[in-house]
């Protein structure tokens, strides 16, 4: 009768129970980071295969114990080859949190992209989780397109004059003629080859030289060492330009004829069956090439003018004047067997009164009076 109503509540673990030591880390907050702009130019890849790194420290490898496979005193069986694994397809994961154990590295990629034309310059920073310290890394980035030199000082190495001292047509001979500053003009200017011969025939290069070759007597031909692949053509009808890529990447550039604009001045992608101006006169040797960074070539334009010409009006003669009028209505011409009055042409088939009659052999001169030459 004497049962205490309230009962101790019977302790968990013993009473002579010691816990196992723990270990607990103070881990202190760490400064406040500085506001720093954002990283758009680049990014940090890290690869799914990492390779090998050299320094990294091997784990042990147990020992086998006894019994075992490739323990001492085992049957002697022959340890299997290790098999090859097959290649795992090399992901680029955006990791920025990496688990590193001691002595290990991990590899990553910084990876630059940008749509826009510049020069960049961003800062990716690394830290310890818990630690203190941060390590900043500047990455620097250029982002351009290939381009080749516009500067007519450079492209053309003919004779440059200005637009105010430009020459007349019949003087003008490979020139370049420097426009007046325009503002909503981008050309510089135009190259003129001057006055061409129409439907002058191209030129076929010679044959290439060949051991043995002859001439027109049956001498032997000597090798006639390097030729200009070109110098067959007429100093007239071609003009060698300068092609530089000025640029930071290698450049493929391949030239045509600039195709018929629309009312606003842009060129035609799909010109149909508009003709293209100068498409049976100018050519390109070559029509393409391949530039490496700041490297030169030379391109070959050659001309050969060709279809009918339209030559200008023929100007109007001038009146004549009251002295050379025609005779009036009232004069009545001389009747037959009357010598003509004094200052009137002689008839036709007659000479002239003090200059000989043409005989059978001047014929040639007396055509020739009435020849031009224009």
């Amino acid at each position: 009768g004497d049962e205490n109503p309230n009962p101790m509540p019977t302790p968990p673990k013993p009473l002579d129970y010691i816990p196992p030591a723990e270990v607990f880390q103070v881990i202190t907050r760490p400064k406040e980071r500085e506001a720093k702009p954002p990283v758009t130019k680049f990014q940090v890849l890290t690869p799914s295969v990492q390779p090998k790194y050299p320094h990294a420290r091997k784990p042990p490898t147990p020992e086998p114990a006894e019994g075992e496979e490739g323990a001492d005193g085992a049957d002697g069986a022959e340890a299997e080859p290790p098999t090859e694994e097959e290649p795992q397809e090399n992901e680029m994961r955006s990791d920025t949190r990496w688990n590193i154990r001691a002595g290990d590295a991990v590899q990553v990629i910084v990876r630059f992209e940008s749509p826009e034309v510049g020069d960049f310059t961003e800062y990716l920073a690394f830290e310890c989780v818990g630690g203190q310290k941060v390590e900043t890394l500047e990455c620097k980035g250029r982002c351009d397109y290939p381009t080749i030199s516009d500067d007519f000082r450079n492209v053309y190495a003919a004779k440059k004059t200005k637009a105010s001292q430009r020459p007349p047509d019949h003087l003008i001979s490979h020139q370049f003629i420097i426009a007046k500053p325009v503002p909503e003009l981008k050309v510089p200017g135009k190259f003129e080859f001057g006055p061409l011969l129409n439907n002058w025939p191209v030129p076929e290069p010679p044959p290439p030289w060949e051991e043995g070759m002859q001439d027109a007597k049956g001498d032997p031909i000597p090798d006639p060492g390097p030729v200009d692949p070109h110098s067959h053509h007429r100093r007239a009808n071609i003009e060698r330009l300068r092609i530089t890529n000025n640029g930071l990447h290698d450049v493929k550039v391949k030239f045509r004829l600039k195709r018929p604009v629309d009312d606003d001045g842009n060129e035609l992608e799909e010109p149909g069956d508009l003709p293209i101006p100068g498409v049976d006169v100018f050519k390109f040797e070559p029509e393409e090439m391949t530039l490496f960074a700041e490297e030169t070539r030379e391109l070959i334009v050659t001309a050969y003018p060709k279809g009918e010409h339209e030559w200008p009006p023929e100007p109007e003669p001038e009146p004549e004047g009251e002295a050379e009028a025609a005779p009036a209505e009232s004069e009545e011409p001389p009747a037959d067997g009357e010598a003509p009055a004094e200052g009137d042409p002689p008839a036709d088939g007659e000479a002239a009164e003090g200059e000989p009659e043409p005989q059978e052999g001047d014929t040639e001169k007396v055509t020739a009076k009435n020849v031009q030459v224009s």
